[in-house]
């Protein structure tokens, strides 16, 4: 095979890939908004950064139900209570001086449909 041939077939591969998995993340996103897959908590930690997954009713809040975090937007009375949304969020510790506080980035939120009738 020429070096040209070989590119090619490389550039067709990674294509095919990068097809492959925006099907899967799109259909598995459709899935979760739907409820036909029922996403679980995650929570993965990497050194200082821990990365959080979860059904809540409260968007705004960095742990699921809005509990253990004193804003007012994490009530369990908060506006959001009437749907359910799932939310991932980047949590990172950092240190100043002899605290470390914990900061949270919301990545992603996505609301749910509606809950099937039993």
């Amino acid at each position: 095979m020429t070096p040209g041939r070989v590119l090619q077939s490389a550039a067709i591969g990674s294509m095919i890939i990068v097809l492959i998995a925006t099907f899967t993340v799109t259909v598995g996103a459709l899935a979760i908004q739907r409820r036909v897959v029922t996403p679980q908590t995650l929570s993965l930690t990497f050194g200082d950064v821990t990365y959080r997954a979860f059904v809540t009713n409260t968007p705004n809040c960095r742990t699921p139900g809005g509990t253990g975090v004193p804003d007012s937007m994490c009530a369990p009375s908060s506006v959001f209570t009437t749907s359910e949304y799932f939310a991932i969020w980047r949590m990172t510790r950092v240190p100043r001086g002899s605290i470390a506080f914990e900061l949270g980035e919301r990545l992603f939120i996505m609301r749910l449909g509606e809950r099937p009738a039993p």
